[in-house]
Formats: structure tokens, C-alpha cells, sequence
């Protein structure tokens, strides 16, 4: 509400509120309410006018929403939608609205969604529902690396993976690109727990990811948006250094250096080596 009016209105409502409620919005046989006071996200423009977790005498539970105004706002039936997906998902219980308008002018606003745009719920499609066969069958890169997400049928993870690679390389016609979609590539094979096999196939067939201007595998090992794919890495690293491949683990580490968005400490922990290592390093490169 936005003038002194509305405001006063709205304590008197308040005051009065079982009365109001039976009377006018016509909601009988409430036995009892209690007051929402948790506030919704901060996302909203401004907060419901009111808003009461209502039971009547019979059991039911529902909340009641009422909001006042006192002028034809062209976005209410959007407003009234945006309180009731966020009133759902907080309460998850059955929501009545309510507009009591106290304007002048005729009320003119819409009062309900065309069907097209009432949210009735989704459809569901699982991608390992698809066969990683029609995925490589596609000439764009963007769907190719999607086959990791797919139903392999009766190929190993390790042929789905070096065959998404050897098709990503027929698509992309510079390092770079092909740099690029292996990064997805490992990410996404973390929502697999591949990350480790995918990684080992990427140096087995030469394939170079650069580390400092790719976007994709460097939020996914900052932000650990891909746990499984984090762990993966670091059972991989674990294993190079027990094998003495020191060698891998220092080009990873001065890529990371050079980026300069990561801590030495944590270069060590993402790459699972030393922190006397990292460091010396880091000395090296200033030389």
C-alpha cells in the first residue's frame, strides 16, 4: 500500500480482521489464524499487505493473502502470481487471494491468467533416457559433449568418452574450440563420477586444457560445482604423483599460478601436492 490512507486501512483490518474475513471475502467457519511473519525473498518489490495461515473448524488449512489497492495496476494479476509461487514453495499449502479495492475510478485490472500462462507444473525428461549415440551423431560440438549425460547402452565409459572426444575433434577446427569442449567435457562427466577416466582419456590422446583462459573447468574446480568431478581429480592427481608424473602436476599448478585468481594453498589443495611445491614454483616463475 502506498499512501497513509491504505496504511490506516490495513491496522484497521487488522483489528477487525475475523469479522472482515467472514463477512465481506465470505470465508466462514474459520476457527483460528496465526500471522506469517517470516519475511519473503528480498527479490520482491515490496512485501504482501497481508498474509495469515488460516484453519477453519473443520481442519482445513489454507493461507489467505489479501492485498489492498487503490489504483488500476496494469502488473496485479503478475504480483498476485509472484506471492503465490514464493507463499508455495516456502509454506506448501493451498493459497486464496484476495484484492479489496478501495480506489475511485472503476477497478479495471485482469484477475486471472490466460491458460497458456498459468503454471500447472512441468514435464520431466531424463537425459540418460537418450542414447549417447544420437548425441555423437550431431554436427554441433554443444550437443556432442551432452552424450557424457546419456544412456551409453553397451559401451564402456571409457569408449563413450574417447569416442565424444575423437567426434569433438572432427567438429572443431582449432585447439582452442577443441580445448574448450573438453573442459565441458570433464566438468559434465563429474555429474557421472567420470571425472578421473575422462581426464586420463584427455591425456592419453594429447588433448591440452587451458586451464588459465577457460572459463568452464576453472569455476567447476573454484566454486566446486562438480564434487564428484573435484574428487575424481584429486584421486587422479594422488595416483600421478605416486607414478612420478610430477611433471603434469607442475604444468597444472603454473597455469593456475598465472591466472592469479587462486591462493597458493589453494592450488595445493585443488591439485592434492604440497604447499612446498606450489611455492617453489611460484619462485621459479618470478625468475
Amino acid at each position: 500500500m502506498g499512501n497513509q490512507n491504505d496504511r490506516i486501512l490495513k491496522e484497521n483490518f487488522f483489528t477487525s480482521f475475523l469479522p472482515i474475513i467472514e463477512r465481506i471475502l465470505g470465508l466462514e467457519h474459520i476457527k483460528s489464524t496465526r500471522e506469517i511473519t517470516d519475511k519473503l525473498q528480498q527479490t520482491l518489490e515490496r512485501e504482501p499487505d497481508f498474509v495469515r495461515i488460516v484453519e477453519t473448524e473443520t481442519g482445513e488449512e489454507y493461507i489467505l493473502h489479501i492485498e489492498f489497492q487503490s489504483s488500476n495496476d496494469p502488473s496485479m494479476l503478475q504480483r498476485m502470481a509472484e506471492y503465490h509461487a514464493l507463499l508455495l514453495r516456502r509454506y506448501d499449502l493451498p493459497i486464496r487471494h484476495f484484492v479489496l479495492y478501495i480506489g475511485n475510478a472503476k477497478p479495471r485490472m485482469k484477475t486471472m491468467l490466460q491458460d497458456d500462462r498459468v503454471f500447472r507444473g512441468f514435464i520431466l525428461k531424463n537425459l540418460n533416457d537418450f542414447r549417447a549415440s544420437d548425441f555423437l551423431q550431431s554436427e554441433q560440438p554443444e550437443e556432442v559433449v551432452m552424450a557424457i549425460l546419456a544412456d551409453f547402452v553397451d559401451k564402456k565409459p571409457e569408449q563413450v568418452i574417447e569416442d565424444t572426444l575423437s567426434r569433438l575433434r572432427e567438429l572443431t577446427e582449432t585447439d582452442a574450440l577443441l580445448s574448450k569442449y573438453a573442459a565441458q567435457l570433464t566438468v559434465l562427466s563429474g555429474l557421472r563420477n567420470l571425472g578421473k577416466v575422462t581426464a586420463k582419456t584427455i591425456r592419453n590422446m594429447a588433448i591440452t586444457i587451458d586451464l588459465e583462459n577457460n572459463p568452464f573447468y576453472k569455476e567447476a574446480i573454484e566454486k566446486g560445482m562438480e564434487k564428484g568431478m573435484e574428487k575424481g581429480m584429486e584421486k587422479g592427481m594422488e595416483e600421478g604423483i605416486e607414478k612420478g608424473i610430477e611433471q603434469r602436476n607442475r604444468e597444472l599448478a603454473e597455469q593456475l599460478l598465472k591466472s592469479g585468481e587462486f591462493t597458493q594453498q589453494k592450488i595445493a589443495n585443488m591439485l592434492n601436492i604440497p604447499l612446498s611445491l606450489v611455492k617453489k614454483i611460484a619462485r621459479e616463475l618470478k625468475k
